[in-house]
Parts: structure tokens; C-alpha cells; sequence
């Protein structure tokens, strides 16, 4: 019996998101009770049909393989149902407009659904890559049409599968001196090579993956600065081969495999009970003793700053950070083709397509301004998750396929007496020689 190779293979059309009329936004916090109250009703009716449907229950003999297709259409196609609605439940009043107000998040790309959201992805994809990229980025975005978890089948989430690309790759102006202290990410992580460019390096990595003529090709070559082009490099490389990326003054004390594995898991719990419903193959065991052993998980991040952590200075925070709750792109690691740097690249290209390459300055235009909208954006979409869900975090958060490292996890905590609360597993020195380049 051949088994289909995508999951797309599986049914004829994306499945489009619905949407519901917005209402008078109220707590997040005060509203969940009741949202969980409502969620276990919808998941038993879904489960219920889901087990009519279950593998055991097809027939033996030549139609077979005409059974287990027509079990996985009926399985998968309720489970979307079911993840849209817990979706629309969980967002219920919540809109984009709150997120810029409380802390200053933009949703430049206009994205109101999931649709809007795949759909924007989709088209920059096939006019910004050139076609041998293209079906590998495209799948993620397939795959999301269809509500698929990580882990639902051997067949599903193949661009997960693969293994963590042992990697650690870095920009510098001179590879030749790097700082003694970028040693460690050598020392902690024997087996993964260190792939450090210059901007000779830079150039040579994109004639590889971006020929000229192609419209992601003219966007590189328009940035008026260099500290553009090296931010846009960490999300091209982490989005085409996956790895680790981090800045040259940065230092490691502990190694990738260990990274959050002491995480709370913070996926709406109604997804949860969905996904283990759906189970064709045992799950990655959660929490295990290295984060790289779980296909499940392919992003890693860590929370730059917090407004609204127990005293944080908000008013300082405001005047320093361009978001109030900002992720850190000084260090990343994932494995390819997330749509997490598809989305912060769209952005990139978009404004610098529309002729905006001279607006604002570099953490806006190309740093982690655009980077915390997407990820916030795939949170959304993807979970349900909201900002206010991941404020004030003091341990490792797992949504779904992402782990979230609390704050000051990659940099040192800014004020005296807070090391005993945060435990800092990259060091950033903040040589700030990107600087020399805003002037």
C-alpha cells in the first residue's frame, strides 16, 4: 500500500479560516475560565466524530488503500473544524488593534484570518524565491491550511522530521578575530560546525541561494547599510538551512540540548487535547533531556525585554525598545522553512519594495521590530496565543511548535539584583559595532 508522500496529498483544497464579528474587548485573563468551561463541549462532539473514523475500523483486502484515505479525509477534515473553532473561541474580541496599544506590536501586513495570514506568505514566496526554493517553503504553509499539529502522523510535518541541522552560524567583519569568548559555542557544541561570514562570505551565500534577478535577490542588493543586510541574513539563513544563528560578541554557558527543557507548556489546552486525539504515531515525549530529540519542537527564542514584568520600567523600556514585549535576534535557532522568518522577511521586502529602505532606523526597519510582529503573527494564527499569554513569564513557555525563553535568557538583566531570577544562557557583550553603520 504506498502511503502519500505530503500531507496535502491527503485532501483536494486548503481549508480557509472563518471568522467571527469582533466585540467589545475584555480580560484575557478574566474571560479563560469561562472560554475552558465552553471548549471540553466542542472537543468531546469532535471527538466523538473522529472515532467513527478511526483506523481500526477499515476493511481488509484490495480497497484497503481506498479505505485508509477516505479515514484520514474524514479524521483530518474534522480536526480542522475543530482547531478552527477552538481558534475563533480563544481570539473571540481580540484584535490587533489591542496588541499595538498595549505593546506597541504591528500588524503592518493588514493579516485579519489565518487565510489572509498563508495566503500573503504563499504569494511571496513565488515572487520573491527563485523555483527550486520554492516547494520546500511552500509546504509549512500547506500544511498550516490544514490545521496539521506536529507529530499527527509519520506523513505530516515532514519539513520537522528532519534532524536539528548541526550548525552555528555568525557575521563579522573580521572572521579572522573573532572574539575569545565565541569559542565556547565551539566547546559546548562539539559536533556542530561554526560557519562564521565576512561580507565576502555574505555575498557568496546569497550567489548560492538567491541568483540575481530574483525579487528577494534586489531587495538584498537595495539595502543602503550593511547592519541591514546582516539582520536580513539570519532570517535567510535559519529559514533556507536552519541551525543556530548568533552575533560575534556573544558567549554560551550552556549547550542547544538543554535549552527550556524544564518548560511550561503553554498551548491552549483544548489544542492540546485535539492533537493527542488525531495521534497516528506515538508522540515526542515532552520535557525530554535534549529539546533537539523532539521533532515537535522547531523554534527557540528568548524574550529581549518585558513591560510587563513586576517592576519593569516601563517608561524606560518605552524610550529604549521598539516593541514593549520584544524577542531577541541577536541569537535564534530553528530548523528550516518556518514561517516565522518567511513572515519577518515579507515584511522586510514589502517596505523596502515600497521605498522605505531610509525610514526609521535598523531595530525597525530590519532588527527586532518586524521579527516580534511575526512571531506574534504565527503565535495567533497558528495557537491562539497573544502577547498577554506570554508576558511575565519567568520560566521556559512551549506554544506549540516553539519554545520561549524567558527574559534577559540571552543578555544579562540590566539591573543589579535580578541574576538570581533570570539564569542567562547566552552572554551578550552589545559591542554595538552595527552602530557604526546607523550614522
Amino acid at each position: 500500500m504506498r502511503e502519500p508522500s505530503y500531507a496535502y496529498e491527503l485532501l483536494d483544497r486548503p481549508r480557509g479560516s472563518t471568522t467571527t464579528q469582533p466585540t467589545p474587548t475584555r480580560s484575557r485573563r478574566s474571560s479563560l475560565a469561562s472560554r475552558r468551561c465552553a471548549l471540553p463541549v466542542l472537543f468531546l462532539l469532535v471527538f466523538g466524530s473522529l472515532l467513527i473514523c478511526w483506523p481500526g475500523t477499515r476493511k481488509s483486502g484490495s480497497s484497503e488503500h481506498q479505505d485508509l484515505s477516505v479515514v484520514n479525509r474524514s479524521r483530518i477534515l474534522g480536526f480542522s473544524d475543530a482547531w478552527q473553532s477552538v481558534l475563533d473561541s480563544t481570539l473571540h474580541g481580540y484584535t490587533a488593534e489591542e496588541e499595538l496599544g498595549r505593546f506597541n506590536i504591528h500588524n503592518y501586513s493588514g493579516d485579519r484570518t489565518r487565510q489572509d495570514y498563508l495566503s500573503r506568505l504563499e504569494r511571496f514566496v513565488t515572487d520573491a524565491f527563485p523555483a527550486p526554493l520554492q516547494q520546500a517553503l511552500l509546504q509549512p504553509l500547506q500544511e498550516m491550511h490544514h490545521y496539521f499539529p506536529p507529530g499527527a502522523d509519520s506523513r505530516l510535518w515532514q519539513w520537522r522530521a528532519r534532524p536539528f541541522p548541526p550548525h552555528i552560524v555568525s557575521t563579522a567583519k573580521d572572521v579572522g578575530s573573532m572574539p575569545s569568548k565565541f569559542a565556547s559555542w565551539q566547546t559546548l557544541h562539539p559536533d556542530f560546525r561554526i560557519d562564521s561570514r565576512d561580507d565576502a562570505g555574505l555575498v557568496a551565500w546569497i550567489d548560492t541561494y538567491l541568483p540575481p534577478g530574483g525579487s528577494m535577490r534586489d531587495v538584498w542588493e537595495a539595502f543602503p547599510r550593511k547592519v541591514l543586510q546582516s539582520d536580513a541574513f539570519r532570517y535567510l539563513v535559519l529559514l533556507l538551512e536552519g541551525g543556530i544563528y548568533t552575533d560575534a560578541d556573544t558567549s554560551v554557558n550552556q549547550p542547544i540540548g538543554i535549552w527550556g527543557t524544564n518548560y511550561t507548556n503553554i498551548t491552549p489546552a483544548s489544542l492540546l487535547d485535539l492533537q493527542s486525539s488525531i495521534q497516528m504515531v506515538p508522540p515526542a515525549s515532552e520535557n525530554t533531556s535534549s529539546i533537539l530529540q523532539d521533532n515537535g519542537i522547531s523554534v527557540m527564542l528568548a524574550i529581549e525585554i518585558d513591560a510587563l514584568r513586576e517592576g519593569a520600567d516601563r517608561q524606560w523600556i518605552k524610550q529604549w525598545y521598539v516593541r514593549w514585549l520584544q524577542f531577541c535576534q541577536w541569537t535564534l535557532a530553528a530548523r528550516p522553512y518556518h514561517p516565522i522568518f518567511l513572515d519577518t522577511l515579507e515584511s522586510i521586502h514589502t517596505r523596502i519594495k515600497a521605498g522605505n529602505a531610509d525610514v526609521g532606523l535598523a531595530l525597525e526597519l530590519t532588527g527586532p521590530g518586524p521579527f516580534t510582529d511575526a512571531v506574534f503573527r504565527y503565535l495567533r494564527f497558528q495557537y491562539g496565543i497573544t502577547p498577554d499569554n506570554i508576558a511575565a513569564q519567568h520560566k521556559p513557555a512551549r506554544v506549540g511548535d516553539v519554545i520561549i525563553l524567558p527574559e534577559f535568557s540571552f543578555g544579562k538583566p540590566p539591573k543589579r539584583g535580578m541574576s538570581a531570577i533570570f539564569s542567562e544562557i547566552v552572554h551578550h557583550d552589545f559591542a554595538g559595532s552595527w552602530r557604526e553603520d546607523e550614522t
